[in-house]
């Protein structure tokens, strides 16, 4: 049974998508089979993950609210074999007037998931930047909320109606909702008010351990239509969301082996890609220390690919892990080849998922 989590804030422009968006991916590459699910008419999570909501024979998340479809009709590939995607089309920005129409309004999302909970491990909800029927959709469907918040006073205010609009969810349509952490999103440390907001922030929530800062490559990403770990994986924006990835791993107790399974994508992700920041080994050893002593033989693995990734040869080397980064660009493969430069096939973003398309 998955976990349904719903990203939500109704203050725009505090990091929704981009967390929906990176955390599914970083979910993904630690073999969490994720469904990101994008009910913002904007379509901003669609077009990260490679999708084009202006496609007019798309359809996605609106036809499925309506009834119209069957949730295995609007299910897509991504480029990351371990995540799918339900897009948000044009048509999605009317869904709020249809939706008040109907008597089941406010349950037609979690209807829909329930058919497909048994094949993922998670299902990412986008939320759009409002309390209207959709955001409803999403936190009914949802067991629990994931809140991104820029350190701003504007956005703080805006967090006790969302707690309000929770708590009426829950004793009405969802009793086991629950917010489960706040994450600081577009920090900056050298900001006296981010460090006070963050601060007062902690005072009130659950705030996990993971600050996400501003950060270039993780702009710079949703206009390639790519998450970041496929972008430039060994950018600082990269290296938290895989933390907050494992810090939600650790807190559901879902694998024991979490931490390494999310840090040896990092890297594999890294080789696959020609890139390894400098002060890599410095930065990873002590985690991957960590799991050696706990018994994990694939950390010592990627310590042992971590030390000869600094001789400067390395970069002709072929990574053995079973990881499923064949997808991730590759500087000598051509843009139209449907395979990689190892010669792996490709996922073509917007194809239709297929049953056997998570077994190895």
């Amino acid at each position: 049974m998955s976990r349904v989590v719903a990203i939500a804030n109704q203050k725009g422009g505090v990091g929704k998508t981009t967390t929906a968006v990176n955390l599914g991916a970083s979910l993904a590459v630690a073999e969490q089979r994720v469904l990101l699910v994008d009910l913002d008419p904007q379509g901003n999570a669609s077009t990260g993950v490679g999708m084009s909501p202006g496609d007019e024979e798309l359809e996605g998340s609106y036809e499925l609210l309506l009834g119209e479809v069957a949730i295995a009709d609007v299910i897509y590939e991504t480029e990351m074999p371990y995540m799918h995607v339900i897009a948000a089309t044009q048509d999605l920005v009317g869904a709020e007037r249809d939706l008040l129409q109907a008597d089941d309004s406010a349950t037609r999302l979690r209807e829909a998931l329930d058919s497909v909970r048994d094949d993922y491990d998670f299902i990412v909800v986008d939320c759009p930047p409002s309390l209207g029927m959709l955001t409803i959709n999403a936190l009914t469907a949802a067991d629990m909320v994931m809140v991104p918040l820029q350190c701003e006073y504007y956005a703080l205010e805006g967090l006790s109606q969302l707690v309000g609009t929770i708590e009426r969810v829950r004793a009405s349509v969802n009793e086991n909702l629950e917010i489960h952490g706040v994450v600081l999103t577009m920090f900056d440390s050298r900001n006296n008010l981010a460090n006070e907001v963050a601060a007062e922030v902690r005072r009130h929530f659950h705030v996990y351990e993971t600050v996400i800062p501003r950060n270039v490559r993780l702009a710079e990403a949703p206009s390639h239509g790519k998450p970041v770990i496929l972008y430039d994986a060994s950018s600082r924006g990269s290296y938290t969301y895989l933390n907050l990835a494992r810090e939600l791993l650790e807190d559901l107790e879902l694998a024991a082996q979490s931490r390494a399974d999310v840090w040896g994508a990092h890297w594999t992700a890294c080789f696959r890609q020609r890139r390894l920041p400098r002060n890599a080994l410095r930065r990873t050893a002590p985690r991957l220390k960590t799991c050696v002593r706990a018994g994990c033989s694939r950390a010592c693995e990627w310590t042992q690919r971590l030390s000869r990734s600094l001789l400067p040869r390395f970069a002709s080397t072929a990574c053995s892990s079973r990881f499923w980064f064949a997808s991730a660009p590759q500087k000598t493969a051509s843009r139209s080849s449907p395979e990689s430069a190892d010669g792996a096939p490709r996922n073509k973003p917007g194809s239709k998922r297929s049953r056997s398309s998570f077994t190895s």
